[in-house]
């Protein structure tokens, strides 16, 4: 049986995205450490500030990562 030619570079982007996903991971639960420590520091009895820095570091990472892909191409 004859299998088909793998790129060389395989293993390169494997490890590009797999590190992209934990690097968005890490941006994430900063945002929702800070958030709940605005919360707890506030006393606020619902959680504006971990749904607000939850989504501002997400939004933070994606204006990153575009600006990293285009950067490349």
């Amino acid at each position: 049986m004859i299998r088909p030619k793998m790129p060389a570079n395989n293993s390169n982007d494997i490890l590009k995205y797999s590190g992209m996903a934990f690097e968005m991971a890490a941006f994430i639960g900063v945002g929702l450490f800070l958030g709940i420590q605005i919360d707890r520091w506030l006393k606020l009895n619902q959680p504006y500030g971990t749904l607000i820095f939850g989504v501002l570091f997400l939004v933070a990472y994606f204006v990153k990562l575009i600006r990293s892909l285009s950067r490349k191409s």
